[in-house]
């Protein structure tokens, strides 16, 4: 997702503690993953959990108006699950209805059970809100509940994400670079961080780390519509200013 393109910079006061801070409380409990979270929760049934299942699969294959009304259905008769309101929170992101996305993912905090069972999961919602916010440019808002998340779990991939947005468009760079180590030696292989690091170092004109990524990106994502298309796009953006990196399209 190309969040450096499409957001403004925030106003000088927002702002995210260092990545390296001692007031952070570092979890043993790596960031997880947003389709794992939904499958970890609690007090559902099992038709209710194969229903999920089944919403789930219809998103991979690109069916977001069938997944978001079936959801909806669900909701009127289970108004307080939690995974329910993140799935959704997460398909609408997917058609960019940001202030749905919002509302929904207050609601999956507010009712996810609050126990360290779930912890990391709470803290996965905490960082995909913190994200929601900047797309409404809505930057001190987004620093406050990603510093928040951080300090629950320093791992948490998600909130490290928001993170380095934060510190990337506030012009601190290498704050950002820290966060994005961090989150890549926790789960190397997701492909939103690596869409962002796509992004980055697009913007800051490192040409070598950002063919890597996308290299990295389309040969993980062809499965992956969204990620692999961005990565073929953005290669395609590269060798227009320069016709080096024209090479590495003859390994995709």
């Amino acid at each position: 997702m190309n969040f450096f393109s499409r957001f403004k910079k925030p106003p000088v006061g927002a702002n995210v503690r260092d990545a390296g801070s001692d007031d952070a409380h570092v979890s043993n409990d790596a960031g997880g993953s947003r389709s794992s979270s939904l499958n970890n929760g609690r007090g559902n049934d099992e038709n209710l959990a194969s229903e999920i299942s089944g919403i789930e699969e219809n998103v991979r294959q690109g069916h977001y108006t069938k997944s978001v009304q079936r959801l909806r259905e669900i909701l009127e008769k289970h108004p307080n699950n939690w995974k329910c309101h993140y799935l959704m929170a997460m398909i609408l992101d997917k058609i960019f209805a940001v202030e749905e996305v919002i509302h929904h993912m207050k609601l999956a905090l507010e009712h996810i059970p609050s126990d360290d069972e779930l912890k990391n999961e709470k803290v996965d919602l905490m960082g995909q809100l913190s994200l929601a916010y900047a797309k409404e440019d809505k930057w001190q808002t987004m620093a406050d509940i990603c510093q928040k998340a951080l300090q629950l779990n320093a791992y948490n991939v998600t909130a490290l994400r928001a993170g380095a947005l934060v510190c990337a468009l506030g012009n601190q760079y290498s704050n950002a670079a820290v966060y994005y180590k961090r989150a890549l030696e926790v789960c190397p292989t997701d492909l939103d961080l690596l869409c962002d690091l796509i992004s980055f170092y697009y913007l800051f004109g490192n040409w070598d780390l950002m063919a890597q990524y996308c290299l990295t990106v389309t040969k993980a994502s062809k499965y992956t519509q969204d990620s692999f298309e961005y990565a073929k796009w953005m290669l395609t953006r590269m060798y227009r200013l320069s016709v080096v990196p024209f090479l590495f399209l003859f390994f995709i």
